[in-house]
């Protein structure tokens, strides 16, 4: 009954969040396109605590919502419309960052539990997590440093800054290798989040600032595929659908 429940549940929360992304697409339909978004997360996260209930440590998680909820609020009534690049790169560099920490944290809890094949894929889907992840969250943040001029918007270009780029991929890639195949040694995902951290950090300071807001679309589609990524790891349908 409840496993029926909680379906059905994420089926609802998938379609509002499809209607919120369709929604916010048209400024004449993106108020009713946050509503249905709204919905759509309570719902989730709703679904998500039943399931995984009851918590011993509720209290913390209870704060923790009000926090967020709160500076959630707080951030979207103070924010003015010419400012709203930035506040959605902001956002951007805490999902980013949130997939990574979950990729981080699952590897003992998800990966003891699978053998075969399929710990290939668990792993793989470990390290893209931790690496898009990561690249959001510094790439993002740099983003809003720009846009806010906390930052100078000339791009950082200096002779070998693509070879620094190829180098930094190249070690990404080869500690991601690694893991995978020596999925032993959890200090390896640190050093990979560290590698994307670096990278996304180097590739946005990289491009000028009227390029930012072009930089923040793309940001947003990496933290979609990180998402995506974390949705396979975890098994949820909800963040696979949103991602």
């Amino acid at each position: 009954m409840q496993e029926g429940i909680i379906t059905i549940a994420y089926i609802l929360a998938s379609i509002l969040c499809i209607l919120s992304i369709r929604g916010l697409s048209k400024q004449e339909s993106a108020r009713a396109g946050n509503i249905y978004g709204v919905m759509g997360l309570t719902i989730a996260i709703a679904a998500t605590l039943w399931q995984h209930g009851p918590y011993e440590n509720v209290n913390q998680l209870a704060i923790l919502l009000a926090v967020g909820t709160a500076f959630g609020g707080w951030l979207a009534l103070s924010v003015k419309m010419t400012s709203m690049p930035e506040m959605i790169a902001l956002l951007n560099s805490f999902g980013g960052l949130a997939a990574a920490l979950i990729a981080l944290s699952a590897p003992d809890t998800i990966a003891s539990e699978t053998t075969g094949a399929m710990l290939i894929v668990v792993n793989v889907e470990f390290v893209v997590g931790i690496l898009i992840g990561s690249i959001t969250f510094t790439g993002s943040l740099i983003a809003v440093g720009k846009l806010k001029a906390w930052l100078s918007s000339a791009p950082l270009l200096y002779p070998g800054r693509l070879t620094m780029n190829g180098v930094l991929a190249v070690l990404a890639i080869v500690t991601a290798a690694y893991y995978v195949a020596n999925p032993s040694d959890p200090v390896v995902l640190y050093i990979l989040a560290l590698w994307g951290a670096i990278l996304g950090l180097h590739l946005v300071m990289g491009i000028g600032g009227a390029d930012m807001p072009v930089v923040i679309s793309m940001l947003n589609s990496y933290s979609g595929w990180a998402t995506s990524a974390t949705g396979f790891l975890l098994g949820n349908d909800l963040l696979i659908v949103v991602g």
